[in-house]
């Protein structure tokens, strides 16, 4: 059942704690090597996933088979998880285990208005760690992205929502930066046809950034939900809306409530939310 792998230490590390979960006789001991694999990085994926499956199918401790499988929804998605989940929990159990994962991209080149981009980002994790359902959120964040940057963040996340804080510039694109820090645009189109390959995952984007109604438009082809800013929009208001968009989120609300939620906090600050 544990494949043969490499004498690097972390293969090793791998190859024990497999070991341990499929043949060591205490459940205690096997719960605990189950716990230890679902924190490995990814490169572990091949192995870790084979162990977990096997585990969740045949352990003889149900409280062993039940945290094997919860740790394959949260953070597994090959056939072989979805195939093994089919089998030990039910579709609405399923649901309720699987993480969220947000990505916060964020750009604020040379030459263009300063913004509050770690006090969004700040505000946005406080709201999330205060929050009934903190478990089911997962924040990751990039700083000063460029284009390969958010491609690698995709693929290294495989976000459920992508929210983009930066300067938006109607048809020319979002404002990403360049290897110095200066502008660089990039279409809406290029977007849409990135955020397509991830479609099976990408359930909703936040362009948090002015102008942004156009690239809006070209990702909502191939993405569930997408909010957009049609026209300038202060700063203030932009953090209300983020803020209470998570807020929303968090308390276990649907995308169209968080929606309106966070067009009536603009509204609170003072702004139109004519502007969303």
């Amino acid at each position: 059942m544990v494949p043969e792998s490499p004498g690097n230490g972390l293969d090793q590390v791998i190859k024990t704690l497999c070991l341990m979960l499929l043949r060591d006789p205490v459940a205690q001991v096997r719960w605990t090597a189950a716990c230890a694999l679902g924190k490995l990085p990814p490169v572990a994926a091949a192995i870790v996933t084979r162990t977990l499956c096997y585990a969740a199918l045949h352990d003889p401790d149900p409280t062993v088979r039940s945290q094997c499988a919860l740790i394959l929804a949260q953070g597994y998605r090959s056939p072989q998880v979805k195939e093994t989940l089919s089998l030990v929990v039910p579709p609405a159990t399923q649901s309720s285990m699987e993480i969220t994962t947000i990505l916060m991209l964020s750009a604020n080149p040379k030459g263009t208005d300063a913004l509050r981009l770690d006090q969004e980002r700040r505000d946005i994790e406080e709201g999330l760690r205060r929050s009934s359902q903190r478990e089911r959120f997962r924040l990751e964040t990039r700083v000063a992205v460029r284009a390969e940057d958010v491609r690698r963040a995709m693929l290294d996340y495989e976000p459920t929502i992508v929210h983009f804080s930066g300067h938006g510039a109607k048809e020319n694109g979002l404002v990403l930066e360049d290897v110095s820090g200066n502008p660089a645009l990039v279409s809406g189109e290029a977007l849409a046809g990135l955020f397509e390959l991830f479609a099976d995952r990408l359930q909703c984007v936040v362009l948090n950034a002015c102008y942004a109604e156009v690239q809006a438009k070209a990702i909502v082809t191939v993405v569930p939900y997408v909010v957009g800013m049609n026209a300038a929009i202060a700063d203030d208001a932009a953090l209300a809306f983020a803020v209470a968009f998570y807020d929303g989120l968090g308390a276990g609300r649907e995308v169209e409530f968080v929606f309106k939620l966070s067009c009536n906090a603009i509204s609170m600050a003072g702004s139109s939310q004519n502007n969303v």
